[in-house]
Parts: structure tokens; sequence; C-alpha cells
């Protein structure tokens, strides 16, 4: 077992049950749609969170050369891994009868989420930099932070639903730009 096996065992585990905290969101969702109003602002939440989740994959992979077997990678790993669990099981309600408005649940915990989000993405730029690899070594890398956290900084902090709703899909579109572009630009 290499350095990036072991060092990812922990990692993997914990962003597969963040992955999973969302997932069961979107069914407890789906089995309460009749008796609670969902909206659209939860489930583009969790949707974009998933995302973000998926793509710390990317990043993890990246750099998976550099990482050392060390119990500084371990304890940064969990930090942001632990923080990204945490977010991931607030994106739901755990008891949608509290909440029969999800996006008035939405408006209650967006900040403390969103805050989250950009805290591991931070958090990850950071990494890369302790691990000695640029996060920012392209015009692309610059272009694509310039798409991502200006909207997810903002969506932090507005307050109006169509807002909200705009941001997040800006944020979404983001994502599916990320996975199609370079299929797009290879050919």
């Amino acid at each position: 077992m290499g350095n990036f096996e072991f060092v990812f065992s922990l990692f993997g585990l914990l962003l597969g049950l963040a992955l999973a905290e969302v997932l069961a969101g979107f069914g407890r969702a789906v089995e309460t749609r009749g008796s609670v109003q969902v909206g659209w602002l939860t489930p583009l939440l969790g949707l974009f969170v998933a995302l973000d989740l998926i793509s710390f994959w990317g990043v993890a992979w990246t750099v998976r050369g550099t990482i050392p077997a060390s119990y500084l990678s371990l304890f940064w790993g969990f930090v942001l891994t632990a923080i990204y669990y945490l977010v991931a099981r607030l994106v739901f309600p755990r008891d949608p009868g509290k909440w029969p408005d999800f996006d008035r649940y939405y408006f209650a915990h967006k900040r403390l989420i969103l805050s989250g989000v950009l805290l591991c993405n931070l958090l990850a730029i950071a990494g890369q930099w302790a691990l000695g690899l640029p996060p920012f070594a392209s015009p692309g890398d610059w272009f694509s932070v310039g798409l991502f956290f200006p909207p997810l900084a903002l969506a932090i902090w507005v307050t109006k639903k169509r807002s909200n709703l705009a941001l997040l899909v800006i944020l979404l579109i983001y994502y599916l730009l990320l996975a199609l572009l370079p299929h797009l630009i290879s050919q």
C-alpha cells in the first residue's frame, strides 16, 4: 500500500459518508414531498454539495504522488473531511416534519453550510501549497477560481430567494463546465 492509498483510506471513507448524508437527505425529501414544501433551494444546495464533494476526489487524485503518510497529512485531511461531513449532514433537515417549508430551512442553515464549503475549498488550496504544488498553475485554474469563489461567497450573504436560486444554478453550471470542457476541448 502506497502513501496515497494509506492516507486516502481515511478520507475516502469520510467523503463517502458525507455523500451518503446528502443522498439520504434527498431520499427524505422525496419521501415527504406530499407533506412538506420541498422547493428548489435545498435540493439545489444538496446537488451543489454533492458535486463539490466529488470534486475533492479529483483533487486528491491530482496530488496523490505528493501526499506523505504522516500524522500531519492525516490530521489535515481529517479536519477537511470532518468539516465536509458536518456540512453534508446539515444540507437537509433530519426531521422534515419540523421544517414543513424546506426554503425556510435553507435560509436558516445556508450560511453555515456554504461557509463550510468555502472553508473546505480554501483548506484544500492551502494543502496543495503546503505540498509544494501551485494550485493556480495555469490561466485555466485562475479562470476556474474566478467562476467558483465569487458566486459561492455571494450565496453566503444574499438574502433574496431568487438571488440564491440564481447563484446555486451558477455554481451547478460551473461543475457542469468543469466536467464537460476538458472533453470538448480535447476533441
